[in-house]
């Protein structure tokens, strides 16, 4: 297999692998690293009671298995006839990964429209002037 379509397929498994790795993570409700702004800690939980952002645990995951997944297929793929690195496979992968960013786009603009955000206590310590 050509170097080129070797790279572009590794990229498109291991950016496809990311995106359901992350999605999966989300609709699955996973325990994952959350950041509790207001506290400046971290936790390992599926949900949390108080400001806390889970982008970065569900991000590093998904990152991890997306790599992962990368290094696998780049690995296989050296070992795949020559006849699979023409021309055409190039633009499949191309197409392949234009579709997956079409489906990333639509689901985080689905993601955001669709968000409900309920309002926290105040903490204590908040003196409003």
């Amino acid at each position: 297999m050509r170097p080129v379509a070797r790279i572009m397929l590794a990229f498109a498994l291991g950016r496809a692998v990311f995106g359901l790795l992350f999605l999966v993570s989300v609709l699955g409700h996973w325990p994952t690293l959350w950041y509790l702004a207001l506290e400046r800690r971290w936790v390992f939980a599926r949900a949390v009671e108080t400001v806390g952002m889970d982008w970065y645990g569900r991000s590093a995951v998904s990152l991890l298995g997306g790599a992962l997944a990368g290094a696998v297929t780049y690995a296989v793929c050296g070992r795949a006839p020559a006849t699979w690195g023409r021309g055409a496979v190039v633009v499949g992968l191309s197409r392949l990964g234009g579709t997956l960013l079409l489906f990333d786009v639509m689901f985080y603009t689905l993601t955001l429209l669709t968000r409900t955000i309920d309002p926290i206590t105040m903490p204590s310590w908040y003196c409003p002037r």
